[in-house]
C-alpha cells in the first residue's frame, strides 16, 4: 500500500478538530498546519526506512529487519 501524504494529513487534521468543538478559524488554520506537519514527518520516517531480508536457497524470506 502506498503511503498517501494528504490522505495522512487528512486523518490527522480530522482527529485534532474533533477534539475541538464548534473550532474557530485560526483553530481550523492550526489544525491544517499541525497534520500537515504530522504527515510530513511521517512521510519521512516512512520513507527513510531500510529493510533488508534474509533469504534461504529456497528463496523463501525466513527474517526481515526493518531500520
Amino acid at each position: 500500500m502506498a503511503l498517501s501524504k494528504y490522505t495522512l494529513m487528512v486523518a490527522f487534521r480530522t482527529a485534532l478538530l474533533e477534539e475541538t468543538p464548534n473550532p474557530t478559524l485560526a483553530q481550523r488554520q492550526s489544525a491544517e498546519r499541525v497534520a500537515t506537519k504530522m504527515s510530513n514527518a511521517v512521510d519521512l520516517f516512512v520513507k527513510s526506512a531500510t529493510v533488508v531480508s534474509a533469504i534461504n536457497p529456497s528463496g523463501t524470506i525466513v527474517s526481515t529487519t526493518i531500520t
